[in-house]
C-alpha cells in the first residue's frame, strides 16, 4: 500500500499543476544492440512532460559544486509520463534543448529536480 504522500500528496499536487505549466518532450536513447554488420544501435522514445526551467542560487552551486552552465529543470511526476535518468533529454516550447545530468525527487516523489545543461 503506498503512503499518504506517495499517493495523495503526489496526486494533489499533479492536479494543481496541471495545464499550468511548460509542456515538453522527454527523449531517451536506448540501446538496442547490434545491427546486421556489428555497430550499436539505438532507438528514440519520447514521453509528454510538464514541469519548468529555473537557476540554482550562487551560493547553492558553490555548496553543491554545480557548474554555471546548469539549469534544474522541475517536472511533475503526475503529469509526466515518465521518470527521468540520466543522458534524457529534455525540451520544452521555445526553449534549449537541456541533457540530465542529475536527478533527485522529493520524499512524496511528487516532482523529478533534473539538473541539466544546454546541448
Amino acid at each position: 500500500m503506498a503512503s499518504f504522500l506517495e499517493s495523495q500528496l503526489r496526486n494533489a499536487i499533479a492536479k494543481g499543476f496541471k495545464g499550468r505549466l511548460l509542456t515538453g518532450t522527454l527523449t531517451r536513447s536506448i540501446n538496442g544492440g547490434v545491427d546486421e554488420y556489428g555497430d550499436p544501435s539505438t532507438t528514440t522514445q519520447t514521453f509528454r512532460v510538464e514541469g519548468f526551467v529555473d537557476a540554482y542560487s550562487a551560493a547553492y552551486r558553490a555548496q553543491a559544486g554545480i557548474p554555471e552552465t546548469d539549469s534544474k529543470i522541475t517536472l511533475i511526476a503526475g503529469n509526466s509520463a515518465v521518470e527521468p535518468i540520466k543522458l534524457d533529454r529534455i525540451q520544452f516550447t521555445n526553449w534549449p534543448l537541456f541533457e540530465v545530468r542529475v536527478v533527485k525527487t522529493d520524499p512524496a516523489k511528487a516532482t523529478f529536480e533534473c539538473q541539466s545543461y544546454e546541448v
